[in-house]
């Protein structure tokens, strides 16, 4: 989304807080991942990017000497 990991630590702890577009963006991302098509969507991608991390892993252990 276009946010930094620092940034989101910093609003976590309350050291920052997002702004208005930022609160406007997340609230749109979150009214669109209600929606069903849109989670069983999510639900395909989370899935093929495991397989593809746990491929990757077993590859790259395969190939160690």
């Amino acid at each position: 989304m276009g946010v930094h990991p620092m940034t989101v630590s910093k609003w976590e702890r309350g050291v920052a807080v997002p702004t208005p577009y930022q609160e406007t963006y997340f609230g749109q991302f979150q009214v669109a991942a209600k929606k069903p098509d849109v989670q069983n969507e999510l639900k395909n991608v989370l899935i093929v990017a495991g397989f593809v991390g746990a491929m990757y892993f077993l590859l790259k252990a395969a190939t160690k000497k």
